[in-house]
């Protein structure tokens, strides 16, 4: 290898200019996207396994309909209760709308370009009960209380 060539073979060199072409095509295909439309378009950056990076493409060089996109969303199992993360992205605080129907966590929330109504089942020990929620930066964190079984209510685990 002469003194020119290892900076070719430099890993973030590498990323760095396959960085700068994904860029290129992004704004290619933005040309395009009907004006004034919403859209979703990104990457996502890691390091596999090998420890080479990993690009991919989030999203296409498409318009959406707001109404269309489901929220991603997690249950997490925090012992006496679990914890629903839901992504909410351009939701105005006052018009979430929170309730628990035959096992389902249901969210109502609006904002100025999206509108969401959405149902997620919630696990069979999962109670009725939502014990607190907040929204930060288009998160919604709803603590559900879990099912107090038999044993619980008899002081024996």
């Amino acid at each position: 290898m002469s003194g020119d060539d290892w900076w070719e073979e430099d890993p973030f060199e590498k990323m760095f200019k396959e960085m700068i072409k994904q860029f290129e095509r992004m704004f290619k295909e933005i040309d395009k996207i009907e004006p004034g439309k919403p859209v979703v378009k990104g990457f996502s950056l890691t390091i596999g396994p090998d420890g080479k990076p990993v690009f991919r493409e989030i999203g296409g060089p498409h318009s959406i309909r707001p109404e269309k996109k489901k929220p991603e969303a997690e249950i997490i199992d925090e012992g006496d209760k679990y914890l629903v993360v839901v992504d909410l992205p351009g939701v105005d605080e006052n018009t979430i709308s929170l309730d628990i129907v035959e096992g389902k966590l249901i969210i109502k929330a609006a904002g100025k370009n999206r509108r969401y109504i959405e149902a997620f089942a919630l696990p069979k020990d999962a109670s009725n009960e939502i014990l607190s929620h907040s929204y930060n930066n288009g998160i919604l964190s709803v603590e559900v209380g879990k099912k107090k079984g038999l044993k619980k209510i008899l002081g024996l685990d």
